[in-house]
C-alpha cells in the first residue's frame, strides 16, 4: 500500500520523463505545489524548453482566474448599468428592479464562467508545455 502511495506522489524535483508525465496527469495535485514550482533537472533538455516548462508550471500553480473574472464582471456590470439607464425612461420601477436582479445573476454567471475559462486555458498551456518537454526528451 505504501509503495502505491509513493507512485502517486508528485516529485520534489523533475528528473525523468515519468516525473513530467505524472505532473501532467495530476493537474489538481500540481496546483497544490509551492508557488515557486519545483526544480527541473532533466539531462538532455535544452534550456529554452526547460525554462518554458518551468514558467508554465509556475503560471498554472498561481492561476486563479481572478483577472479574467474581474474583467468580465466589470464589463457585464457596465453593460447592465447602460441597459438600465437606456430602459429607465420607458419602464416601471418594478420592471427595472426585476431586470436589475436578473442582470446581477447574469453578471455572477459571466464572472464565474470567465474564471473557469481562464483556469482551463492555464491548464491547457501547462499540458501543452509538458507534452512539448516529453517530446523533446523522447527525441534526444
Amino acid at each position: 500500500m505504501s509503495s502505491r502511495q509513493g507512485d502517486n506522489r508528485l516529485p520534489g524535483v523533475i528528473r525523468t520523463v515519468a516525473d513530467v508525465e505524472r505532473l501532467v496527469r495530476s493537474p489538481a495535485a500540481v496546483r497544490r505545489l509551492p508557488r515557486s514550482g519545483i526544480p527541473v533537472a532533466l539531462p538532455g533538455v535544452d534550456p529554452e524548453t526547460r525554462n518554458h516548462f518551468q514558467a508554465r508550471l509556475r503560471e498554472y500553480i498561481a492561476a486563479c482566474g481572478c483577472g479574467a473574472g474581474a474583467a468580465a464582471c466589470l464589463t457585464a456590470l457596465v453593460a447592465l448599468a447602460g441597459y438600465l439607464v437606456l430602459l429607465a425612461p420607458q419602464a416601471s420601477w418594478s420592471r427595472l428592479g426585476g431586470i436589475a436582479v436578473a442582470g446581477l445573476v447574469g453578471v455572477l454567471a459571466v464572472t464565474g464562467l470567465a474564471k473557469l475559462i481562464a483556469l482551463r486555458v492555464a491548464r491547457a498551456r501547462f499540458e501543452r508545455s509538458g507534452a512539448r518537454l516529453i517530446r523533446s526528451l523522447q527525441s534526444s
